[in-house]
């Protein structure tokens, strides 16, 4: 699904849909969020792999998210914002 295809939506449904994309491993959907993508996959729930072009680089770059571990993350929740997604 093209993101320009989605309706507007509070920022708790975007995260809502996000985290869905994961879990169903939906790498056309992340693939099309962003052309500098080359690789999205999801090897489980709440996981992710990147290798994408970042800001015009050269060459890309390959890494892994793990949404569900924010230990090492050194930002601090803020009230301000409600919703976050990190890892």
């Amino acid at each position: 699904m093209n993101w320009r295809a989605l309706p507007l939506m509070h920022c708790h449904a975007f995260l809502e849909w996000f985290n869905g994309r994961i879990e169903q491993n939906n790498e056309r959907a992340m693939l099309v969020a962003n052309p500098d993508h080359y690789l999205i996959s999801s090897p489980h729930a709440g996981a992710q792999e990147v290798i994408e072009v970042t800001d015009g680089a050269m060459l890309a770059a390959q890494f892994l998210m793990d949404y569900t571990d924010t230990a090492g993350v050194p930002i601090e929740e803020d009230p301000f914002y409600p919703v976050q997604t990190s890892g």
